[in-house]
């Protein structure tokens, strides 16, 4: 029996051949690795961005091409980028696409450069 309150059903599902049936009926369906990516990624940006620049400061790349960040010893060192790598640079790539939509001025107004003419 799993720690989830749904693991149980769910595990049924499975056995039963109606996973599927299970997963749309749970508030949460699969999702591919890019996608929860994208998803963490997108949280990341749109709150303060303290976290996504201290992951990118502490996960980088080892000699070996290796994060020394992720070590374990049940699964290694895990190849560079790792995941949460990967989650802070496109939270960084988020964040300077919204900083530079909002700093742009809409057409039509004039914005505070224009202002002494």
């Amino acid at each position: 029996m799993s720690g989830c309150p749904y693991g149980s059903d769910l595990e049924r599902a499975e056995l039963h051949g109606t996973a599927g049936t299970a997963l749309a009926a749970t508030p949460m369906s699969p999702r591919s690795p890019e996608q929860i990516v994208s998803g963490v990624a997108q949280l990341l940006a749109a709150h303060d961005p303290v976290v996504w620049r201290r992951l990118l400061a502490e996960r980088t790349s080892d000699q070996t091409g290796h994060c020394p960040a992720c070590r374990s010893t049940l699964i290694g060192t895990p190849t560079w980028p790792c995941t949460l790598r990967l989650v802070a640079e496109h939270a960084q790539r988020l964040s300077e696409v919204s900083a530079a939509a909002s700093e742009q001025v809409p057409s039509g107004r004039s914005g505070p450069s224009s202002s002494g003419r």
